[in-house]
């Protein structure tokens, strides 16, 4: 990175730091001086304070730590099922169009409609969110890495042949790089899916996470334990959205620059 990538780097990072530091601040002061009513609305120091007594009791970490659990195994599953069902449909051409009317009938189905049956099946514990979840995301990533596949060139892989390569050394130097490239560029992507999936799975018969906190806020009508739920399911979020960038990044330094 130039000196002069590092400075527009470190502006960037100080505008946008400036600018939530500004709205934060026109949120406080419009909700002390009654332009909106705190009652629906709260107020940043209000949600603070929800969030240190949350902090000092412990209800944050436990449940930060169940929603972390749900998102981060459901993840770490259904981007592995993913990848291995994308393998098999980008090299099986027969399984592809046998599967076909099936991927595309799941792929039209919103998911979250199908926690009432997961609950059903597997109960409310832990099981039914992490399937959630699991669902959600292992089409996408499957889709990707078949695309992936399909996109290795012909002729990369005669030269290869030509050269020597075995199949082993195929997998390694010209489709692993190939299906990484995929994964990696749409991991920002699931990781959203993934996360809101777990949320949302903690609105119906959960008694622990994120979610359950904003469920239990809305049926109180205490809308600053909501905004506190949220501020740190955004901080998630953020933080997530970060670490992947720097692994795509990683990734594909070996891309020319665009």
């Amino acid at each position: 990175m130039t000196s002069r990538n590092a400075l527009e780097r470190v502006f960037i990072i100080t505008a946008q730091i400036v600018a939530v530091g500004a709205f934060l601040i026109c949120w406080q002061m419009a909700s002390e001086h009654h332009v909106i009513d705190p009652v629906y609305f709260s107020e940043p120091t209000a949600i603070w304070d929800q969030l240190r007594t949350w902090y000092n009791t412990g209800v944050l970490w436990q449940n930060t730590r169940a929603t972390l659990y749900v998102f981060l195994v459901g993840y770490v599953v259904g981007t592995g099922l993913g990848i291995i069902l994308g393998i098999v449909i980008g090299t099986l051409g027969w399984f592809r169009d046998v599967t076909s009317p099936f991927v595309a009938f799941f792929n039209a189905t919103p998911r979250l409609v199908l926690l009432p049956l997961f609950i059903v099946w597997f109960g409310f514990g832990f099981l039914a969110k992490i399937i959630l979840v699991i669902s959600v995301i292992v089409l996408m990533v499957a889709l990707n890495v078949a695309a992936g596949l399909r996109e290795v060139r012909v002729d990369v892989l005669n030269n290869a042949r030509l050269m020597g390569a075995g199949s082993g050394q195929l997998v390694r130097h010209v489709y692993w790089p190939s299906v990484a490239l995929w994964v990696t560029s749409t991991a920002r992507v699931t990781v959203g899916y993934a996360f809101n999936a777990a949320i949302a799975a903690e609105f119906i018969g959960a008694n622990t996470g994120l979610g359950y906190l904003i469920v239990v806020g809305q049926t109180q009508f205490q809308v600053t334990q909501i905004y506190a739920a949220l501020a740190i399911t955004v901080i998630i979020a953020i933080a997530a959205d970060l670490l992947l960038a720097a692994i795509e990044n990683r990734a594909t330094r070996w891309m020319p620059a665009r």
